[in-house]
């Protein structure tokens, strides 16, 4: 039958726990950072498209796939039809309740109001779950929020950006090109791989061969690109690739050597010098931390992109001091000169 919808402007009521609004402000100053009408009405929106179909509160389908599993189940036992659908039903009513009760469970919370665009004004109205949640749209969208306050930030960033994450899945299943366009207007082609994240699982990333949307597959490279930095993404059905063995042994030694947001960076070898609080800083600090080669007291050496040296160790300023290359040491002994500079500036205006 599907949910009514009886506001003439299709505001809705959402009422959610302190901790689920907390996580949707954030998500919407996150995702929405660079949108010039960055509402909660168009957040909510986007979540309910991409995350109505795999959300617990479908539990339509979910009794759906349940129902498959026990004829799979069963359907060996030699035991008569009449008792394999007995027990299969009895199974599913307790299925059935159990997904209810988890749906039912989360607490009051503060209400606000935001409008239903006209896309989910009609998947609500052709959504057959009204049935478990008492026909109450506000049931069973707190439901589906409060799943998501409750998923890793990198789950809710797959669903935020799903339109984008489907694209390129399906174009890694089907072995087809697609062109990704980001934020500052460049396109590129990719021979997507694979979808991974960092070694914290903060954030996604896409992995695989690129070229520039000027440049020919020949000049591929292996590369990753954080979803969140995906404006758009089509896939050609005419540009099939063929990845070789040794092109995914490439790739493999990539990502287990390397963190997969400086794929894309060259590497070099790298000589630094720790303080013993740079040690004890190393040792406890892991959020991009890149791994040493070889130790040799407190001077270690790496083999991986300057890039990555100083996202990570920039930060501890006298507690590091860049030994090779000259380059990269030129380039912190400037910007720290700079920022003295700056501090020592008698004219805080």
């Amino acid at each position: 039958m599907g949910f009514l919808i009886y506001s003439d402007n299709q505001k809705q009521h959402l009422n959610l726990s302190h901790t689920a609004w907390n996580i949707i402000d954030n998500d919407i100053h996150t995702f929405l950072s660079g949108d010039d009408n960055p509402s909660l009405s168009k957040f909510l929106n986007i979540i309910i498209v991409n995350f109505l179909d795999g959300s617990n509160v479908n539990i339509s389908e979910y009794l759906n796939l349940r129902t498959y599993y026990y004829k799979d189940i069963f359907k060996d036992m030699d035991v008569p039809l009449s008792s394999k659908d007995h027990s299969i039903f009895k199974l599913l009513l307790e299925d059935e309740s159990n997904r209810i009760t988890e749906c039912n469970s989360y607490p009051k919370g503060i209400g606000k109001k935001f409008r239903l665009n006209n896309y989910v004004v009609s998947l609500l109205e052709n959504d057959n779950n009204d049935s478990y949640f008492e026909g109450s749209i506000g049931k069973y969208l707190k439901s589906l929020f409060e799943e998501y306050a409750r998923m890793p930030f990198h789950k809710r960033e797959l669903i935020f950006y799903g339109e984008v994450y489907d694209i390129i899945c399906s174009a890694i299943e089907l072995k087809q090109e697609v062109k990704v366009t980001i934020p500052n207007g460049m396109s590129y082609y990719y021979q997507p791989i694979t979808f991974t994240t960092d070694k914290i699982n903060t954030f996604n990333y896409l992995v695989g061969f690129s070229y520039s949307d000027k440049a020919t597959s020949d000049t591929k490279k292996i590369s990753s690109l954080r979803l969140s930095n995906i404006v758009s993404a089509r896939a050609y059905k005419s540009r099939s690739y063929f990845i070789s063995k040794e092109n995914q042994k490439d790739i493999n030694n990539f990502l287990l050597n390397m963190d997969v947001q400086f794929v894309s960076s060259n590497t070099s070898l790298i000589e630094l010098r720790l303080s013993n609080t740079g040690i004890k800083m190393y040792n406890n600090q892991i959020h991009l931390r890149p791994n040493y080669i070889k130790k040799d007291g407190n001077i270690y050496t790496f083999n991986c992109s300057q890039t990555q040296i100083y996202y990570y160790f920039f930060r501890y300023g006298h507690d590091v001091e860049i030994l090779s290359p000259l380059s990269l040491r030129d380039r912190f002994r400037l910007l720290y000169e700079e920022a003295v500079v700056k501090y020592k500036n008698q004219n805080k205006s």
